[in-house]
């Protein structure tokens, strides 16, 4: 099974990720998700994504994002 990382900007990658929790209990280690809060330094949260890609991969990822077009997206497509 590939990780799932969600990405989003402010909280709702967040909200997704405990709503998953709420509805199916404790998501599995494989599902994570990274927050872009407003002034957040882009340098670093590239940096947060590419580590979160480097940890997989041997198994592959699936990386969702909230906006077409959006720093998230942006940001992973210059990653993966």
């Amino acid at each position: 099974m590939c990780r799932l990382l969600l990405l989003s900007h402010s909280e709702l990658s967040k909200s997704f990720y405990q709503t998953m929790e709420l509805i199916m209990g404790k998501p599995s280690p494989k599902i994570s998700y990274l927050t872009l809060p407003y002034g957040q330094d882009m340098d670093m949260y590239q940096q947060m994504v590419e580590e979160q890609v480097l940890e997989s991969e041997d198994e592959g990822i699936l990386i969702l994002t909230d906006l077409f077009g959006g720093s998230p997206f942006m940001i992973s497509t210059r990653v993966y």
